[in-house]
């Protein structure tokens, strides 16, 4: 049996690195050996005074919590109710029509904005299951043929002349996250951390 005796931030120091601070585990095995896991998974053995004591963990954590309220930024996501991304819902239009090479996805229009389909947004393409061979190659419906595309809920397919080559179409929303503006988060993220700051201090106080 094994368990995490505890967890606290560890500033790395390294210039090159991205984060500058990561989360070290410490384990306690039933042998009595010890370990400490790194943010990357991996796990090297240490001494039992090696596990920092609960002045040296409320320190780490105190000294994490200003580096937040300082900088503005969240490494750990410790502070996760402020949020970095907002929903957006995107409304969609997509026409498809039947070839040889099964159901091709002719338009795509946002609104009334028509969308070009050599940058047709990833999301899309997931979201309609239509695959291409390069980029200059058109989409198609990868999950069978024209008919059945038709099957699905929400396609139609309209009236057409005997001339005409069959078309379908389909309505729908994509949901999406985008990124808040960064000062804003900022902003909030060094509020949330001194209002942590002064409520730890005023219980340190009583």
């Amino acid at each position: 049996m094994q368990d995490i005796i505890c967890t606290v931030p560890e500033f790395c120091g390294e210039n090159d690195c991205p984060v500058g601070v990561h989360l070290a585990h410490y384990w306690c095995y039933d042998d009595g050996t010890y370990t400490v896991c790194d943010s990357d998974g991996n796990h090297e053995g240490c001494e039992q005074g090696d596990v920092p004591t609960f002045e040296q963990q409320d320190a780490a954590w105190a000294e994490y919590h200003q580096h937040v309220a300082d900088t503005g930024s969240d490494p750990l996501n410790e502070f996760s109710a402020v949020r970095g991304t907002l929903k957006r819902r995107e409304r969609y239009t997509a026409r498809f029509r039947n070839s040889i090479l099964g159901a091709v996805l002719v338009q795509v229009k946002r609104g009334r904005s028509e969308v070009n389909l050599r940058q047709l947004p990833e999301r899309v393409a997931e979201y309609l299951c239509v695959k291409r061979t390069n980029a200059m190659s058109p989409w198609v419906f990868s999950e069978g043929r024209f008919a059945d595309l038709l099957k699905l809920d929400g396609v139609k397919a309209p009236r057409r002349l005997k001339s005409q080559m069959p078309t379908a179409s389909v309505r729908f929303i994509v949901e999406h996250e985008v990124p808040r503006n960064a000062h804003t988060v900022a902003a909030e993220l060094r509020r949330a951390a001194r209002r942590l700051i002064r409520k730890h201090a005023a219980a340190k106080s009583v």
